[in-house]
């Protein structure tokens, strides 16, 4: 997971310095193989309250799709889960001494901005 704070400080750097130029680069992210799971349990445990996801397999997305178009058009996508996303921004750090808040202070900060702007949510 990539904190936003870290993301849009990432991008200033790319777009002010010159080897930063003609390749891609992973922005900082702290976990890198943090699973979707244990992100949310990070989530659910900043806000107090149990864990509450599921997964749903190819055939429920399919059958799903049948009335949700969104799970029509996710199903494409599954192949994205097959193995591991890891978003390794090692050379980034490396290249301009920049380290990824910890994942734990990026998650209360964002739920503390959440609470503190009600009139965002929904």
């Amino acid at each position: 997971a990539t904190y936003i704070e870290d993301f849009g400080r990432a991008l200033v750097i790319l777009g002010d310095r010159e080897e930063a130029l003609g390749r891609a680069w992973h922005v900082p992210n702290d976990r890198p193989q943090i699973t979707q799971r244990q992100f949310a349990e990070l989530v659910f445990a900043e806000i107090g309250q149990p864990v509450k996801v599921s997964a749903m397999g190819k055939t429920m997305m399919r059958i799903g799709g049948l009335f949700i178009p969104a799970a029509r058009e996710s199903v494409e996508m599954f192949y994205e889960f097959d193995k591991p996303f890891v978003v390794d921004s090692s050379q980034f750090e490396r290249a301009f001494g920049v380290k990824a808040t910890p994942i734990e202070e990026a998650v209360k900060v964002t739920v503390a901005w959440y609470r503190a702007h009600p009139q965002t949510k929904g």
